[in-house]
């Protein structure tokens, strides 16, 4: 790999490739990186990963996009994760979809996330267990994002304190131009505190997905 220079982006979703073999991808892209003084997007998906996410994060801090959906955070590796995070200063992409994060054991990696100031896209979609606890947590760090323009919580267990915890801290974000929150248990306390926020705004172009249905 650091052979091939023009390397933009690397897809090895579906394939089972494990952990060990996940950090050793990214220190082969590190390298590529740092030579090339550039970033680079990766796709580690449906992999099965655990301890592995934390490694490839550690090892490759120069990610653009990085798409880990469908593995598994595990509280072990919980501030490893987290520690990663904060020196990823180049990530405009992050999904963590369906990787099993809780807000009792996730509580760092959350926080860290703020520390991801080029972020355009996050996507922590079907986290079930994410909860109000965690939107909290999110959303205390959500005006230190000054380009995010997608946050996806679609599944995440979030009723209306967490709706109302976005809606407080998106005045402050003004950048999302898409909230999802479909398939939640946000009643009409929530809706309305959201739809408040955006109406204030004045942003016909913001969009704010809240239903079952998206």
């Amino acid at each position: 790999l650091p052979y091939y220079t023009a390397l933009v982006s690397l897809d090895i979703s579906f394939n089972e490739i494990g952990d060990r073999s996940a950090i050793h991808l990214a220190n082969s892209l590190n390298i590529l990186c740092t030579e090339a003084k550039r970033s680079i997007g990766m796709n580690l998906s449906y992999n099965q990963l655990t301890f592995g996410l934390a490694g490839s994060l550690g090892a490759c801090p120069r990610f653009s996009v990085m798409q880990m959906r469908y593995n598994r955070i595990v509280p072990e590796m919980e501030e490893e994760m987290a520690a990663a995070l904060k020196r990823c200063t180049l990530l405009t992409q992050l999904s963590l979809q369906n990787c099993q994060i809780e807000h009792s054991t996730c509580s760092n990696i959350i926080a860290a996330l703020p520390f991801c100031t080029q972020m355009e896209i996050l996507d922590l979609s079907e986290n079930l267990e994410l909860g109000d606890e965690g939107v909290l947590i999110l959303s205390a760090g959500l005006p230190m994002y000054k380009f995010l323009k997608i946050l996806d919580l679609s599944s995440c267990g979030v009723d209306d304190e967490g709706a109302k915890a976005l809606a407080a801290a998106v005045v402050h974000c003004t950048s999302v131009e898409h909230l999802l929150l479909a398939n939640n248990s946000i009643g009409d306390v929530g809706c309305c505190a959201l739809s408040y926020v955006y109406s204030a705004r004045h942003d016909s172009s913001a969009v704010v997905a809240v239903g079952s249905e998206g």
